[in-house]
């Protein structure tokens, strides 16, 4: 995803097959300055044209029991933003797709344009391809 430390997935259901619901999910520790994330929504800049789109629900917010081996709690923060499917790919075909992830008191940018990080792992973009590819409409 570039600079923003909150990961991007999706899912698709038949029931409702125009729409398409993006997971934010956000992995950290208690010893971290945002070691739970509340979002609210995201917005999606699509070669200058913003959109908003709101967080369905609230935000999930886990952690795990204290680990002895790191001396740390590990927590998770996961919320569901529901788009339209069109849109999406939208966001896959654009030259300049840039991410705000919004959250009580604070954002986090990122670039969603790019298919692969400087060490070539695939980044968000391209594992979105392959999801849309799986979809048959």
């Amino acid at each position: 995803m570039g600079v923003a430390s909150t990961k991007i997935g999706a899912r698709w259901s038949e029931s409702s097959p125009g729409f398409v619901t993006l997971i934010l999910k956000n992995d950290s520790t208690v010893n971290s300055s945002d070691a739970y994330k509340n979002y609210e929504s995201i917005s999606v800049n699509i070669d200058g044209d913003i959109k908003k789109f709101p967080v369905a629900g609230a935000t999930e917010l886990q952690s795990s029991d204290y680990n002895t081996v790191t001396n740390t709690i590990y927590t998770e923060s996961t919320a569901l933003v529901i788009i339209p499917l069109e849109y999406l790919r939208n966001m896959v075909e654009a030259k300049d797709v840039r991410l705000r992830f919004e959250s009580i008191h604070r954002y986090d940018d990122g670039v969603f344009s790019r298919d692969t990080s400087d060490y070539g792992q695939k980044l968000a973009k391209a594992r979105i391809i392959e999801f849309l590819k799986l979809i048959v409409q």
